[in-house]
């Protein structure tokens, strides 16, 4: 479990959970018993299918939840509901035990009966924020996945007649697409890495470098893909 909430003891319910399980991103939200709702069915799990989950790489996830339900926002962007994804899994409210109280904890779940915790997180967590009733917006968590780090293009005056630099969105990925190898190995050499946050997140920052070659005859060369 990413974060979870459930019985401090005697019982093992799960109030909030946040999770990975088969590759599915997995949010459980389960209400409390109240007597005019004991017999109402409503959604209680929500089950991603994102790629991004099993691709070994680094992510960032949001959670916004509301009364009209659970959106998902994902590397910054608003992920769009498609036939039957998110799978959404209706049940009951939790039944009544006044005399249970909760809690809470991050990379593991309590397990109240037991005494310990149980469903340990195996992965990294680079931050965690929750905003117990309220709602950050969109643009916030775009700009946490936008603002704070990305490379940095070199300038354009290097740029050579027939070359072409291009980034992505998120600043993250730069493609230097040319016919000049000298002109490209200056390019490359002046690509930066750019962090503005006022309390930068620890831990080593990999690079990927992808090369395509290309012969004139159209014959084309597989480079090793270097990693640092």
């Amino acid at each position: 479990h990413i974060v979870c909430m459930a019985d401090d003891h005697r019982k093992n319910r799960h109030h909030f959970a946040m999770f990975i399980r088969n590759c599915k991103l997995v949010v459980l939200l389960r209400r409390e018993y109240v007597e005019e709702e004991r017999n109402v069915f409503k959604p209680a799990e929500w089950r991603w299918s994102l790629p991004q989950t099993c691709d070994n790489k680094w992510h960032h996830y949001s959670v916004s939840v509301s009364l009209t339900g659970v959106d998902l926002i994902l590397d910054g962007e608003v992920w769009k509901p498609r036939q039957n994804n998110p799978e959404i899994i209706d049940d009951w409210p939790l039944h009544p035990a006044s005399d249970l109280k909760t809690t809470l904890t991050a990379g593991a779940c309590w397990q109240g009966s037991d005494m310990k915790m149980r469903h340990q997180f195996k992965g990294y967590l680079a931050g965690l924020s929750l905003l117990p009733n309220r709602q950050e917006y969109h643009e916030v968590m775009r700009c946490i996945v936008e603002c704070g780090e990305s490379l940095q293009l070199p300038a354009t005056n290097l740029l050579d007649p027939g070359m072409e630099m291009i980034t992505n969105t998120h600043g993250n990925q730069v493609t230097i697409d040319g016919k000049d190898p000298k002109n490209m190995e200056v390019l490359v050499g002046q690509i930066a890495y750019l962090n503005t946050r006022e309390y930068p997140a620890p831990g080593s920052r990999k690079l990927e470098m992808t090369t395509a070659i290309t012969c004139q005859e159209g014959t084309k060369i597989e480079v090793p893909v270097s990693v640092s």
